[in-house]
């Protein structure tokens, strides 16, 4: 059991490395890492909204609401009603937001397909299999 702590502690740390390494990035881009993780948010998403962001990366949703009034007023990001459940308010870049932070997350996807590139289509594959097998026993394990 001792090694499998050892081999989880190690796991640990390497998820932390990753996200040193985005957070580092997104510092020499000019935006701190709770901002790179909602541009990457506001990029991927269809159907972004406060909650979407907070639910995928643990962000509280008060500094979410910081962030985009901050974005708000720099013309960068609106506000759309849900179509689906008008409760909810969509977010989108703007135009001027489009033109600022598109060219940033296009080089960020440019970088992470040379180096999964680098690193290879199998091992990436096994890399997501296992490490979502893992988190399926932790999640199941913290149920009870």
């Amino acid at each position: 059991m001792k090694d499998i702590a050892l081999l989880i502690r190690e796991y640990n740390k390497v998820w932390q490395e990753s996200n040193a390494i985005y957070e580092k990035w997104a510092k020499r881009k000019g935006f701190s890492y709770t901002t790179f993780l909602i541009i990457t948010s506001l990029s991927d998403e269809e159907r972004c909204t406060q909650n979407s962001i907070s639910t995928t990366w643990q962000i509280p949703k008060q500094s979410i609401n910081s962030i985009l009034s901050a974005f708000v007023k720099e013309e960068l990001v609106k506000f759309e009603v849900d179509q689906l459940d008008r409760r909810a308010k969509i977010i989108k870049f703007t135009e001027k937001g489009k033109e600022r932070f598109l060219p940033i997350i296009e080089e960020l996807h440019s970088l992470e397909l040379k180096a999964a590139s680098a690193f290879g289509k199998e091992k990436l594959s096994l890399l997501l299999e296992y490490t979502k097998e893992l988190n399926r026993e932790i999640e199941e394990e913290m149920k009870e």
